[in-house]
Order: structure tokens, then sequence, then C-alpha cells
């Protein structure tokens, strides 16, 4: 966008007492409904201005006095203002927030964050349109070589404490994950230190440092592209005691991993325990909503019955080959604007505790990995001067109207193909609310009993002629029903509306105590079997059969311990452990060497190794993974 708009007159609107309200100026020229709207125009300071909706109606008109427009007031609506032969202008006005974001409010949004954005401003004014928009959550990246330079050396940049400070002043909660491990330990791109006593003092320290504002840590973002199963549950036991050394209090989250993750990967999770180490267990999704129950169901047993948190997601649309700016066509903003309440809707649906869209601000890629090899595609809310495209104002729908929201279930009810009951507080009273659409074309939605309010996906107010009938299109719409109301249906044949209740978590297993002592196997990256494209396998491909492994015992705990090793092996297979009994101190890394033979003479199938550590204070720790034997 060329040309900036900022606001000069801003106008303190009533009953935003203690909850998200715009800030001095306006950042992004997005309002609250009631405001008087004047920018002033800095590409173009004299001439004729006009200002149309979303469907190219002008709404307001008038000539500027030198640069400066004055709107009045607009109701809620995605707008553009044109003056003479300059760029358009994008502003958004949304219905004010009357009420604080619920504490426990499912609704995220991934924001700005260091290293890849210094500015300050832009933090503070993301963080309140984030804010003002509804998500109480924002995830942000923890860029580890930033915060720890060097090994030993905790300086940690006062970037990142402003950074932290700044997401909580506006009033947002936050997720931090790291992506990276620092060169200075070792790793491999995208892999994990070799050395974990790295891992976990890095973790203890941000916990503990950030205590006030860092509320939950997703240990790892993605490592399956570079990691075996075994790898990850085992950085996932470091990084967990790392983190609730330095805050017992903090969420630790699990490593969040890609959708098209294998089986394999996930079943070594399961294998290896790490259910004991997180809280919460973390995905991506990037599809049509019609993949989503499978991949829920696929995930389910790694969770072990923790929620699921999925810290992104999204389906982008094509970026117009048209467009300086990154936008899509105006047709595909607008299906950017339809797809983003239907997928927090189905998230929360499918089991998501918490749910993160990516991303707030402009975000393009290319599009190989979403069916669109020859296209850039779009992810963000906001342009780069963080003007609003149109799916933002669906995102303050869907902050508003499902607060708190918590899902009843999907009703099979005669006039939408898709309609999802929620309880929520939308403007801070609780009530029912239904997202309802059509697969395609338009339909009457007929409800069984009269609704107190229905808005459209831009939170517009449509103000029905019938309290108990409302248009349904292929873009959702938000029906506020007075609490309770879906239950009664449900329970009466009479409302001919059936209910699916959303899917059953996995029940809780027996997930055992956490150790203090980790056993590691030392992967290369060229061990590994790779499964597919950017993915790996969790088993060991050795070159010889009888090439030893090298395994760690790590002592997490802040006093000695006698630790005794057993290694399980197939049938048919020896192995024996360099040392069966081990005295660990604080802190400490043992080495251990598992050699391995198979009566096969290589090349046989896959088989599983477990190496278990017992002892007093040690409890059961175990580490499974795979091995072919080398040809």
């Amino acid at each position: 966008m060329t040309m900036i708009a900022a606001l000069i007159v801003g106008v303190c609107i009533s009953g935003l007492a203690q909850t998200p309200g715009p800030l001095p100026g306006n950042p992004g020229n997005i309002f609250v409904q009631g405001q008087r709207i004047v920018l002033q125009l800095t590409a173009s300071p004299g001439g004729e201005w006009q200002a149309a909706d979303i469907e190219g109606k002008v709404v307001a008109s008038g000539k500027s006095d030198g640069g400066r427009v004055d709107l009045g007031s607009l109701p809620v609506g995605y707008y553009t203002l044109r003056s003479g032969n300059s760029s358009a202008v994008s502003l958004a006005v949304i219905a004010p927030l009357k009420a604080p974001t619920p504490s426990d409010s499912p609704l995220g949004i991934v924001v700005p964050s260091p290293p890849w954005n210094t500015n300050q401003e832009v933090w503070q004014r993301t963080a309140s349109l984030a804010a003002l928009g509804g998500a109480g959550w924002g995830r942000g990246a923890l860029a580890w070589s930033k915060i720890q330079p060097a090994r030993g050396e905790m300086d940690i940049n006062h970037m990142f404490d402003n950074y932290f400070k700044t997401m909580h002043s506006a009033g947002l909660h936050m997720l931090g994950y790291v992506h990276q491990a620092p060169d200075w330990t070792g790793a491999e791109d995208r892999r994990f230190p070799p050395d974990l006593r790295d891992a976990f003092a890095f973790y203890r320290e941000i916990a503990s440092r950030w205590k006030p504002y860092l509320e939950a840590v997703e240990t790892f973002n993605e490592p399956n592209a570079r990691n075996s199963g075994a790898e990850i549950a085992t950085f996932q036991k470091v990084a967990y005691l790392g983190l609730k050394a330095g805050n017992p209090s903090v969420t630790v989250c699990s490593s969040s991993l890609m959708m098209r993750t294998s089986p394999e990967v996930l079943q070594d999770l399961e294998a290896n325990d790490a259910s004991a180490y997180f809280d919460t267990f973390d995905f991506h999704h990037y599809t049509d909503i019609d993949n989503l129950p499978d991949a829920y169901k696929s995930f389910k047993p790694a969770a072990r019955g923790k929620p699921f948190w999925i810290t992104e997601f999204n389906n982008p649309v094509r970026i117009s080959p048209e467009s300086s700016e990154d936008d899509p066509s105006p047709a595909d903003m607008k299906l950017q604007m339809d797809r983003l309440p239907k997928m927090y809707t189905v998230t929360l649906f499918q089991g998501a505790q918490k749910a993160f869209y990516f991303m707030l601000q402009n975000r393009s890629e290319s599009g190989r990995n979403f069916r669109m090899p020859d296209a850039q595609v779009q992810f963000g809310l906001l342009h780069k001067d963080l003007t609003p495209r149109p799916a933002y104002l669906a995102l303050a729908a869907v902050g508003r109207l499902l607060a708190g929201a918590h899902p009843i279930g999907k009703l099979e009810i005669s006039g939408a193909s898709s309609v999802y009951a929620f309880s929520a507080l939308p403007d801070g009273k609780p009530s029912d609310v239904l997202v309802a659409w059509t697969g395609s074309g338009s339909s009457s939605l007929r409800l069984p009993a009269s609704m107190s309010a229905a808005y459209n996906v831009m939170g517009q107010n449509l103000n029905p002629t019938s309290t108990r009938e409302i248009n349904v299109s292929s873009s959702p719409v938000f029906i506020v029903l007075p609490a309770g109301t879906v239950a009664q249906w449900a329970q009466n044949p009479s409302s001919h509306v059936s209910l699916t209740p959303r899917p059953a978590p996995a029940p809780p297993s027996a997930n055992p105590t956490p150790s203090p002592v980790v056993l590691q196997a030392a992967f290369s990256g060229e061990q590994l079997q790779v499964l597919g494209p950017g993915q790996r396998n969790l088993s060991a491909d050795f070159v010889k059969a009888r090439q030893p492994l090298q395994i760690f015992a790590y002592n997490f705990s802040d006093h000695q311990l006698q630790v005794s090793l057993e290694a399980k092996m197939p049938r048919g297979w020896i192995a024996y452990l360099s040392k069966e009994t081990l005295t660990l101190q604080p802190g400490e890394r043992a080495p251990v060497l598992l050699n391995i033979t198979s009566d096969s003479g290589g090349g046989g199938m896959s088989k599983t190794i477990v190496i278990r550590a017992t002892g007093p204070g040690v409890g059961n720790s175990t580490l499974t993974f795979n091995v072919t034997p080398g040809r």
C-alpha cells in the first residue's frame, strides 16, 4: 500500500473499560464502530476522494483538505478509500468488544516476533490489533541463537524482554516456540543439539526469566522434518524438565508436528512415553476442513488424552500476479475471509483446546506445498503497512462472537450443510452460538426457536426480518441463541434437529511420572531412513551391522543417582551395553555403547530396541527406537 493513512483524531468509545481498544492513531486504519474516521493521506494531499464498501458501493465522498479526509462514522465493514490516481487505502470498522476476552479463550493467532521483526512499534501495533480482534493468545518465536549467543552466556537480549512485556501489556497470553538450535551447539540444520544439557539450560532460563509473560512454550517447531520419533521424544523430555525447573507453572507443549507426520514417528512418541513430558499435544494443519477428522484421529493415540493445541492452521489463497502488494484477487480475498471462521469452527469442533491462525501479518510463500506449484500464496490478514485485508474482519467476528467458545456439537438441520453449535460469551453474555454455511449456493435456514441476533462473516448485524429464519450461503453466518437452546432442541424430537457431539478425545492413559534420567540415542542425520519428502524415519540405518551405537545417560536432578541399565532385543539379535550400572552426578552426561549383531547377517527388517534405566529416584526411563541392520 503506497499511500499510508493515519488517524488524526480518535474519539473515546464508552463502555470499553478494561477491554481492548484502539491505540492512539488507530494503527492499520482499524476503527471501532462509533469512532469518527479522520485520515491523513500522505501520497495524495488534495483532490476528490471516495470510500467504497467491500461490494464497491460508495459510502462516503468529498474533497480532501490538505490530505485530511473526514469520513465521519461508518458501520461495521471493510472499506477502500481512493483519491486521484493513488493506490487504494484499506480500512476496517469492527464492533467494539463489550467484555474482556475470557482468560480461557481458545482463540489465538501467530504474531510478529524477533528476530524477523525487531521494530518495537510494529510489536505494539500488531499486539493491539490481535487483542482488538478478540484473539486472547499470541504465538511468537524464541530465537535460541539470539537469546543465548554462546554456551554458558545467558545474557539475554533485552529485545526479547521488551517483546514479551509489549505482548503482555496488550492483553495477550503468549505461547513461545523454538525453531532452530544455535550453531554453537553443534546441531545439524533443524536438528537437535548433540549435548542435551545445552537444551536443559536454555529452557530453564527462559521459563524463569519470563515467568510473568511467557505462559506456554512449544519445545520445537515441526521437528519431524529432520528428526526421528525417538529423538523428538528424547528432546521433549529434556525441554520439559528444563522448563518446569525454571517455572513449575508454565504450560509445556509438545513439539508442534506437521499434519503429514508419519505413523512411525507417532508410534515412537508413544513407545518412548513422551506424553509424560507435555501438558498439551500440538500439531499444525494447512488443508481443507474436510481432511481434518482423519488427521485428528491419527494424532489421538500419541496425545494419550492430553489436550490438543493447534498452533498453526490455514488454507491459504493465491496471490494475484497483478498485485504489487502480495494481495490475492478481490474474489480470493473474500474467500480468505470466508475460510477463516470455518477453519476456527471445525478446528475447535475436532478437539482443539486452543487454535492459532497463521498469521496476522502479511506473509507470502510459494504454493508448492498447497497444490499450487506455480503460484505464491498469502496467509496474512494484514498488508505490509498493517492495514487490513477483509479477513481481519472475520477474525474480529470470531473473536467477539465465539469468545470463550466450547463446542456443543454439529447439528443436522434443514437449510445448511454445516451447522456447528458452541456455548460462548458473545459480547460477554452466556449464549449458544451457531456457525452455519452451505457447500454452495444459498438456502433458508429455519430454526425451531427464535434467535437473539445474527451476524455475517464480517460481524455485521443482519437484522433478519424473521427471528426463526435466516438465509445461509457459503459465507458463514453467526446465529446467537439463548444459552441452553441447543440442548433443548436435542432433547425434543419435535424440533427435528439432531446433534452430533464433538469427537471424543482418547481416554486418558496411565502416563508415567517424568524421570530425571533421560536416555539419548546419538543418531546422525545420515543414519535416519527417509520416509518421504522432508521427513525421516525413526529407524537408524547402520552402514555395518556390528557398528556400535552411542547412547548417553543424563541426570537432570539436583542429587546423585544410582542407575541400572537394561537393553531388550528382538529374538535372534545379540546386544550388550558397555556399562550396565552408572553413578550419575547432578548434570552429568555418561556415555554408553550399545553393540548389536543380528543372526540375519544384515539387511533384515527393522527391529525395535528398548533400553530402560531404573533405580532409586529414577523411576522408569525408557528409550525405544528401531534399527535396520546394514547390508
